[in-house]
């Protein structure tokens, strides 16, 4: 995937996420969840969010993705992105990455707004994820199971 307009820092970056993507696994007890899918070319992905206790935050995100490469590496990208916000912001910051707004200085938010610059036919695939994203936060949260 060499365009010029895509930094090499950004792209190792990218080839990193979709070779060995992080936090590829199911949520024990997620308490968020959202997919999506692209009909034209069969991707499909989940993404799932556990909260913190008191909900103001991400404490954990997982994805499963039946997808390319630039669907793997964006969904990883986003659950190390999302770790640690506020629950408040995910929308905004889903919105921002679709909208290729650069609200953020984090190389990770970096290499994929290049990413969607320089290859526009691919967006779909890089913005999947974050659809999802979207989707599981649109949705009722989950009741955690409370043990005696």
């Amino acid at each position: 995937m060499k365009n010029s307009e895509v930094d090499d820092t950004f792209e190792s970056l990218l080839k990193a996420h979709a070779r060995d993507p992080k936090h590829a696994r199911r949520l024990e007890t997620p308490d968020l969840s959202g997919k999506g899918t692209n009909a034209r070319c069969g991707d499909a992905v989940e993404i799932e969010i556990t909260l913190s206790s008191d909900g103001g935050s991400v404490e954990d995100a997982a994805f499963t993705a039946k997808a390319c490469g630039l669907c793997v590496a964006s969904a990883s990208m986003l659950c190390e992105l999302v770790h640690g916000r506020l629950s408040a912001d995910l929308d905004a910051l889903a919105e921002g990455l679709i909208a290729g707004q650069t609200t953020d200085t984090n190389a990770v938010w970096n290499a994929l707004l290049a990413v969607l610059a320089a290859y526009p036919q691919r967006r779909r695939c890089i913005e999947l994820p974050w659809s999802a994203l979207q989707n599981a936060l649109r949705q009722p949260r989950n009741q955690r199971m409370i043990s005696p």
